[in-house]
């Protein structure tokens, strides 16, 4: 999900600021690793969370919205040109989102669904090799290494 919301991103707003916005402290790092694993770092894309996971906030559709809202505007104010919203908890919460933004407002989950049933991906550089750590030796036959 997270590769392809990010090539939304960049399409939708070239040369600018994106932010992922997601629910749960814990998804963070990640994020950020992976969006540097394709080359982006803090100036591309920032990456940011709410404190409840997005279980939690997916049993609040209306609060949580208003959360991600105000989450949201905080990451405009830093010069995100567009918001996506990470993690299936998430799903369908874009369009409540957006109402109350200046703009664009991605759901993670369409991303990906429309990526899947689309081209491939633009923007997303090939996977760069790196060292694989503590692989079985069958896994690690099955990978080339």
């Amino acid at each position: 999900m997270a590769e392809a919301s990010i090539a939304a991103a960049l399409a939708l707003a070239p040369g600018a600021r994106i932010a992922l916005l997601t629910g749960g402290e814990a998804w963070v790092p990640m994020l950020r690793e992976h969006a540097f694993a394709l080359g982006h770092g803090p100036d591309r894309i920032l990456v940011r969370a709410v404190p409840p996971a997005g279980d939690v906030l997916a049993r609040d559709p209306d609060g949580a919205a208003r959360l991600l809202a105000k989450a949201a505007e905080a990451v405009i104010a830093e010069g995100a040109a567009a918001v996506v919203l990470g993690g299936a908890g998430l799903a369908g919460l874009a369009p409540a989102v957006a109402a109350h933004l200046p703009v664009p407002v991605l759901d993670s989950l369409d991303c990906l669904m429309e990526a899947s049933l689309g081209e491939p991906l633009p923007f997303l550089p090939p996977p760069s090799s790196a060292p694989s750590l503590d692989l079985s030796p069958a896994l690690a036959r099955r990978l080339g290494g």
